[in-house]
């Protein structure tokens, strides 16, 4: 799920609509359902959708690795290499992720390639952002909200507000005052999110008017724009 939502360029602090999960086995999907809060919260989405077919979230293409199976195979290596492109693409990925092999019948013999000897090129379905490892196969949806884009703001604010509580020597339980000097888009966006800023940074207040004071203070950049951060010890 994080190499997924690496893959789109996205922080892991920034939120996201909802993850698409394809495992192996039914007990793999009901082992993952039973995981399904902590999961959300790691890979920071707001829903986890399990689908039974990995086409759903990608479509495979298998292509022989004409450096091994040229030579190994010499004149059969055409029907092999046509046998390859006629099989159901996701199942035979599927079986090649899981086995290591994957077994073919071409003129009769029974062919048994191994994973190195087959290239397996992947490309996302629209809208989506996907890693697949072991089995498994993770698609994250890269649509945002302004909703989702706000709390990713706050996110970050939170962020910065915490180290600043460590820079400045409080303890894990202090209350604070908190004040930030802001633009009107974050200001918005911070006052949407007000609640959580406050839990999450043990804030008794906070103000979004100009200008930020208090007894400990910093400039931050929160999306590429310069932000002022105060606080004041409760």
């Amino acid at each position: 799920g994080r190499s997924a939502r690496s893959a789109a360029d996205f922080k892991l602090r920034q939120p996201l609509a909802k993850a698409r999960v394809n495992v192996g086995t039914q007990r793999e999907q009901r082992d993952l359902l039973e995981l399904v809060d902590v999961l959300t919260d790691e890979i920071n989405v707001k829903e986890i959708e399990v689908v039974s077919e990995v086409g759903e979230l990608v479509s495979y293409r298998l292509l022989p690795n004409n450096r091994l199976l040229g030579p190994k195979f010499g004149p059969l290596f055409p029907k092999v290499r046509a046998k390859l492109s006629e099989l159901n693409q996701a199942e035979a990925a599927t079986k090649l992720h899981a086995d290591g092999t994957l077994e073919l019948e071409v003129d009769g013999q029974q062919i048994i390639l191994n994973s190195d000897e087959v290239l397996v090129q992947t490309e996302s379905r629209g809208g989506l952002a996907v890693a697949s490892d072991k089995g498994i196969t993770v698609a994250v949806d890269t649509e945002l909200t302004p909703e989702l884009v706000q709390e990713g703001l706050a996110r970050d604010l939170v962020r910065h507000v915490n180290t600043l509580r460590k820079d400045s020597r409080l303890a894990l339980d202090d209350r604070i005052y908190l004040s930030c000097e802001v633009d009107q888009e974050l200001s918005a966006a911070f006052t949407n999110f007000a609640d959580y800023i406050k839990q999450e940074t043990l804030a008794l207040g906070l103000s979004l008017d100009s200008p930020a004071i208090g007894d400990y203070k910093r400039s931050i950049v929160i999306d590429d724009r310069q932000v002022t951060l105060a606080l004041i010890k409760a």
